[in-house]
């Protein structure tokens, strides 16, 4: 076809993935009120970490439509930058801090679970990526444009950066946390499982924006990683629940199999 890919496929990218969003955070809030139901002896720290990225997600939300309301219906002729600056501004801020946290509860959970964990590339991965948000917001008020929040050259850094944590953080578990026995085998591994595919599924949105942001055509597709930015944010609150969340299901069947093992027999069970 003689149409670029920006223009064939960007618009409609872009359009999709605001009803995705929609229904990534409705998920994220039934994880939410499953877990304040199913443990609520955790410790303050989780609950605290897990009430805050919730919190932020939700105010990350509100920001959202109400920069597109702000951008499709109040600016829909109004096509200057300061049309909508306020709004993404908020936004990109929040999802860096949700981004953050949620890498830093993951690694916490390894630090604890085994002291000899690759914590200075890792952490190292972290201030590339603060040093990214950091450059690409100077770059933002220094030439006041909008496209700089989504079209630099630090946006694939950023990005790869996150990619490299999740990869980190993924590898580390599968290697400390593999079963040691045959009884806890099937109970770890259905743990990892779960842990493994959130894992994947931040990293693939993670490296999907430095695809799009090295496919997109200047003046014509620079908004494309937009698309999986949107959803950023909602992939990793969804992750950290679920991983939380998982745990309840596999405790349920441990102790189910340990209240089998002790029952004793009674008489009328004897032969």
């Amino acid at each position: 076809s003689s149409y670029p890919f920006a223009i064939m496929w960007g618009p409609g990218c872009i359009g999709r993935t605001q009803p995705f969003c929609a229904s990534l955070y409705g998920v994220e809030i039934s994880q939410f009120v499953f877990y304040l139901q199913a443990f609520p002896c955790d410790s303050v720290t989780v609950k605290l970490q897990v009430y805050i990225v919730t919190v932020l997600d939700t105010v990350h939300s509100s920001t959202l439509i109400s920069g597109f309301y702000h951008l499709w219906i109040t600016c829909r002729a109004n096509t200057s930058p300061a049309c909508s600056y306020h709004h993404e501004t908020i936004t990109h801020y929040i999802k860096y801090c949700i981004t953050f946290m949620v890498q830093v509860f993951y690694a916490q959970r390894v630090w604890i679970s085994k002291f000899m964990v690759p914590t200075p590339l890792f952490f190292h991965s972290l201030l590339l990526r603060l040093f990214n948000c950091v450059c690409r917001e100077l770059v933002h008020y220094s030439e006041y444009q909008l496209t700089v929040l989504f079209s630099t050259k630090y946006t694939p850094m950023s990005s790869i950066a996150s990619a490299v944590c999740d990869a980190i953080i993924t590898l580390s578990v599968m290697y400390y946390l593999r079963p040691r026995s045959i009884r806890r085998q099937n109970l770890v591994k259905r743990l990892l499982v779960v842990f493994v595919e959130m894992g994947m599924f931040t990293f693939i949105n993670a490296l999907s924006m430095v695809v799009l942001y090295y496919i997109q055509i200047p003046m014509l597709g620079q908004f494309l990683t937009v698309a999986p930015g949107v959803i950023l944010s909602k992939t990793y609150v969804n992750s950290m629940l679920a991983v939380l969340n998982a745990r309840k299901p596999i405790r349920d069947e441990e102790r189910n199999a340990l209240s089998r093992s002790i029952e004793l027999p009674t008489i009328v069970t004897l032969r």
